[in-house]
């Protein structure tokens, strides 16, 4: 939506690259509002900031980068390394291989800020692409630090040499684990799996205002791009 000319994208999961190449109705409302978007944030001159809200969004596919920041960066972007599980032995793992998203065929020239939201709810996906953001020269993030858990997870261990062990009655437990098969590691070495990226600009969530129809976090946003407080890096 356009708030105030901003270009605004809620995001509740990564699931663009699957909606985009549907044709249900529920793919194609999804694919009507993020194309509404994209004419907005890559084509409109008189864009003030972009904002992505990632905030709750425990992740998906990773191909929508190509939807979410690929159309706003005008040149390749190296987030880190990843490596993956090769085998069961304590040591078999890929070499590091670097992480880096290509900008689109029809992108934006980073004229505008662009704010990632992102909350303590944020995995995964959402967590790579308001880090990603973080690394923009025009851009921040605003919110809380994310969950802190970057790999991918996949169910298939014969094949990944990752899934899940447990009792499934109790998923919402600690008797349930989650092994993913890759690892990241941002630009600067430190692994953040289990701590999460630290924002630019915190911003805890505050129910009693959001219930008075007061979204502390997204006001923060907004006012960062309209009135250029921009933050510097954590």
């Amino acid at each position: 939506c356009n708030i105030n000319g901003i270009a605004y994208l809620h995001l509740s999961k990564f699931m663009l690259t699957e909606a985009l190449n549907d044709n249900d109705s529920s793919s194609q409302t999804i694919a009507k509002a993020y194309r509404l978007f994209y004419d907005l944030a890559v084509h409109a001159d008189t864009l003030k900031g972009i904002i992505l809200d990632q905030r709750g969004n425990a992740g998906g596919y990773v191909n929508d980068f190509d939807y979410v920041l690929a159309p706003f960066i005008d040149k390749p972007l190296t987030l880190g390394t990843t490596r993956r599980k090769e085998g069961l032995a304590r040591h078999d793992y890929s070499v590091w291989i670097p992480f880096t998203i290509e900008p689109a065929a029809e992108h934006r020239v980073p004229d505008v800020p662009i704010v990632a939201l992102a909350d303590i709810n944020s995995a995964s996906m959402s967590e790579l692409t308001t880090y990603a953001v973080t690394l923009l020269p025009n851009g921040c993030f605003v919110g809380e630090r994310t969950y802190g858990a970057h790999g991918p997870l996949f169910s298939n261990f014969e094949i990944n040499y990752s899934g899940t062990f447990g009792d499934k009655n109790l998923q919402k437990t600690l008797h349930y684990v989650y092994m993913s098969n890759d690892v990241f590691k941002p630009n600067d070495g430190n692994i953040l799996e289990g701590k999460g990226f630290r924002p630019n600009h915190q911003v805890l969530f505050n129910s009693e205002k959001m219930n008075a129809g007061d979204d502390v976090q997204l006001n923060a946003a907004i006012d960062i791009i309209l009135n250029n407080k921009f933050p510097t890096n954590p």
